[in-house]
């Protein structure tokens, strides 16, 4: 099982400059079956760094394992332009 997750302005100042870790967990969640949690994580590091390729990439996926292709393809086209 996951550990709870991290919240609030800690956790977006903790990946302000590496937002590394937050696409490492939310691929983790995505692989667990808990794709909401991913966005999540990736919407929280991603207020510290809007744009981030591997942020906006693991966000994308995780709407996508989600069902929500709408939003998905929003965050691949950010990711592109």
């Amino acid at each position: 099982m996951l550990a709870a997750l991290p919240c609030g302005w800690w956790f977006a100042a903790r990946w302000r400059r590496a937002p590394q870790p937050a696409v490492l967990l939310a691929t983790r969640y995505v692989a667990a079956g808990q794709p909401l949690k991913a966005i999540q994580v990736t919407q929280m590091a991603a207020r510290a760094n809007p744009d981030a390729p591997g942020l906006l990439d693991a966000l994308g996926m995780a709407y996508m394992a989600s069902g929500d292709s709408v939003n998905a393809l929003a965050s691949y086209k950010r990711l592109v332009n």
